[in-house]
């Protein structure tokens, strides 16, 4: 008879975790599953703990060894969690039973009755491991007696891998590394595990065979991501070592594996496992020693720079039009990727490494062989990992491997204000620096990253750091000339060939006209598609399009503008006639350009008060919502302890009344002895004893009696008090709730009336 053993991990939780409710029901379907297959095969059901799990060991259960270690004993998480290795709960489970196929599933994944009996009729189909995706069912259920309501229950399919079946020969080939139960990715290690090992293999995806009660995602949580990340870390390593044994690409289930994170996970960020991964190796990186590295990447790379919305991303495509040039993404390696890493010596590593990999994937694919880099380096080097990047864009683009002979071009506005650092990396790079009339660049980020919150726009913050972009370009160019060219977005669409090859020339790029017709499709190749803001730098170039939007600004807006930037504009000769702007919007109408401006400002400053009083207003309001509520929370749950006073009050009154009444049978008991002793003169001397003992127990009994029903009178007595202390503090309570509700509305009032005239504010300062 065919033996099989099936093993979970039972964990002892509080009351409000799902498992509390989902283990017995795993427990107790797994049993009714086995008794169903009896005569067909030989089930073994097992369980493995933690010594202080002991407790939910589940009745009719072989009880393995207990486990000893945590994934904590291995790395330093932020929050302490005992989750057990999966390693070591496979090692209980082949160790402790001698069988031909073995189960792993979940403990809070429960079986339905014809599971046994299905999973033999797939091994006797010949497969050596096979995995069962469960199906959710409501979240309603809480008991075990409602099990016939769940297996009538069909459920949702769910993609998640929880339940595994395999053979005891693919054993010897099984690496977990560290992994941990009870954090993401654990499902996809087992799996790449079986796959690995076995070509006689499926996924039932559809089958009612096992289920789970909700879908709540608690390994979701922020809380405990980095556990997820130490997982991941794993399963990316385990994949890549699985890469190597050559008969395994030919697997389809292992390509659908990898297929999967290319097509699905890519473009959320999650997992960068890509299909080009594996060619990388050409590389000839081991992740160890940088300098053994892709020596090849050419060290002539281009950087376009200025401030945003000033055309850079035109400017990049148009350069890579030309033959023998490369474009990457935004990278942000210097104002962003690296700022919080190389900058904050105090980080853990690991913690460190995550920041790391999770700027990178905010705007560049990563591969395989960078994420190794920056996990197995303590010491990582700048310029190796920025070359790592520029690679991986190089090739995720062009679909490539980059060569010495192909310039590379970065643009990352904000590097205009990295140009030295950049210079120091590479001696020999050259920078483009894109600017655009500040009104124009001003107008645009407003228009494509305030639209629907104008009241945060602050136009001199704006003002400032467009003059911060030029003053950087300015400095860096009095010390470099030969490095740095810069250009107006207005000539370059303006006479975009000419510009085109001014800067082929300073770059030392050799020129091509009818390559410019290229210009929309490489355009389109370094934009990513939720960067929605970029969509016109894709269309065919024109006159407009550095000049749109102007109409837009107000008069007070551009005067301002002008006074702030005035010495930048002069040197990029954009000049402004302030008069001409007066007289144009006023019609003549004289006016003092400083006092509007400071008019306009207190205006402003006006405004923000009002946002920000009305902000702490709707705090308020929304702290007495809460107080309310808890007030209500805490009310019911006085209620309740009055309920159960109440209750005992009615206890002890019964008790009270049983006492009297043995007292009153007691009286009546010896006045029966009485009437005896008065009728019956043969044996009176007998009878007199017996009355006087019999009086002597029921005074007794009597003081007992009197004794108890005073305690009780007494306690009483203090449980009427108590009670009438939680009314007092329930009327109080609901007086305060009564108090807070009327400040809510007097609040809400005053909100109402801030808003109104935070309107009144925002238009006299817009239509000035």
């Amino acid at each position: 008879m065919l033996k099989i053993a099936h093993i979970v991990n039972p964990v002892k939780v509080s009351s409000n975790s799902d498992l509390y409710f989902a283990q017995p029901v795993t427990f107790e379907t797994m049993r009714m599953a086995r008794d169903l297959a009896t005569g067909i095969a030989d089930i073994k059901l097992m369980a493995c703990m933690f010594p202080e799990d002991k407790e939910m060991e589940p009745e009719g259960f072989h009880i393995t060894e207990e486990l000893y270690q945590s994934v904590s004993d291995f790395y330093q998480f932020k929050e302490f969690r005992k989750l057990p290795l999966v390693g070591e709960i496979f090692d209980r489970l082949t160790k402790e039973a001698d069988a031909d196929y073995y189960i792993y599933s979940n403990v809070d994944i429960a079986l339905k009755p014809h599971f046994y009996q299905t999973i033999v009729q797939y091994i006797n189909s010949g497969l050596k491991a096979f995995v069962v995706n469960r199906r959710t069912i409501s979240d309603d259920y809480t008991s075990v007696s409602e099990l016939p309501l769940m297996f009538a229950e069909r459920g949702k399919k769910h993609p998640g891998y929880d339940c595994f079946i395999f053979h005891r020969t693919l054993i010897p080939g099984f690496s977990f590394g560290n992994a941990c139960v009870g954090a993401n990715w654990i499902g996809r290690i087992i799996l790449a595990n079986l796959l690995s090992q076995t070509e006689e293999f499926e996924i039932f995806e559809n089958e009612d065979l096992t289920f789970h009660i909700g879908d709540d995602k608690k390994w979701s949580s922020r809380r405990f991501e980095d556990y997820n990340t130490y997982n991941e870390k794993i399963l990316v390593d385990l994949v890549s070592n699985f890469l190597t044994i050559e008969n395994l690409k030919n697997r389809n289930w292992f390509n659908n594996l990898i297929s999967y994170y290319n097509d699905n996970q890519l473009a959320d960020a999650k997992f960068h496992l890509t299909q080009e991964d594996k060619l990388i190796p050409v590389f000839n990186y081991e992740g160890k020693d940088p300098e053994t590295r892709l020596p090849d990447l050419s060290q002539e790379p281009v950087f376009v720079v200025g401030h945003p919305r000033s055309g850079t991303t035109l400017i990049q495509a148009l350069i890579g039009t030309q033959n023998k040039t490369g474009c990457t993404f935004e990278t942000h390696f210097f104002d962003i990727i690296i700022r919080d890493v190389f900058s904050n010596n105090s980080l853990l590593f690991g913690y460190k490494q995550n920041i790391l990999i999770n700027n990178i994937r905010r705007f560049s694919p990563i591969s395989n062989r960078t994420l190794h880099y920056i996990r197995d380096t303590e010491q990582l080097s700048k310029k190796v990992l920025f070359e790592m990047i520029i690679e991986d864009n190089l090739y995720f683009i062009n679909k490539t491997i980059p060569t010495n002979n192909i310039r590379w071009i970065e643009k990352t506005p904000d590097h205009v204000f990295y140009m030295n650092e950049i210079l120091n990396l590479f001696p020999n790079a050259k920078f483009v620096n894109v600017v655009r009339n500040p009104e124009k660049v001003i107008l645009s980020r407003r228009n494509n990253f305030f639209w629907d919150d104008e009241a945060k726009w602050d136009l001199e913050k704006h003002a400032m750091l467009w003059n911060d972009s030029i003053n950087s370009a300015i400095e860096f160019s009095n010390y470099y000339p030969d490095r740095l060219i810069s250009v107006r977005l207005e000539d370059m669409v303006d006479k975009n060939t000419l510009w085109v090859r001014n800067l082929c020339k300073f770059l030392n790029i050799k020129y091509k006209r009818r390559n410019l017709k290229k210009y929309p499709e490489i355009a389109k190749k370094i934009i990513h598609p939720w960067e929605a803001w970029k969509k016109d730098a894709t269309t065919k170039i024109s006159k407009n399009l550095a000049h749109r939007n102007s109409e837009h600004l107000s008069t007070i807006d551009l005067l301002e503008l002008a006074f702030l930037t005035t010495k930048q504009r002069e040197y990029f000769d954009y000049s402004i006639d302030i008069t001409t702007i007066i007289n144009h919007k006023t019609a003549g109408v004289h006016c003092d350009i400083h006092q509007i401006i400071q008019k306009n400002k207190a205006y402003k400053a006006e405004r923000n008060e009002v946002i920000e009083l009305a902000d702490n207003l709707k705090s308020s309001v929304l702290n007495l919502e809460e107080r309310l509520k808890d007030n209500i929370e805490h009310n019911k749950s006085k209620d309740q302890e009055v309920h159960k006073l109440l209750k005992i009050i009615d206890d002890k009154n019964y008790w009270l009344e049983t006492l009297k009444n043995r007292l009153e049978n007691s009286n009546v008991h010896i006045n029966k002895l009485k009437n005896i002793l008065q009728n019956n003169n043969t044996d009176k001397a007998s009878l007199s004893i017996a009355i006087e003992k019999e009086y002597n127990n029921f005074d007794a009994e009597f003081v007992k009696l009197r004794n108890q029903i005073r305690d009780l009178i007494n306690q009483n007595e203090a449980l009427t008090k108590q009670n009438q202390l939680l009314i007092d503090e329930k009327e109080s309570s609901e007086k305060q709730g009564k108090i807070n509700q009327s400040k809510i509305e007097e609040l809400q009032a005053k909100l109402v009336a801030l808003e109104s005239k935070y309107r009144t504010l925002y238009f006299a300062t817009k239509n000035m």
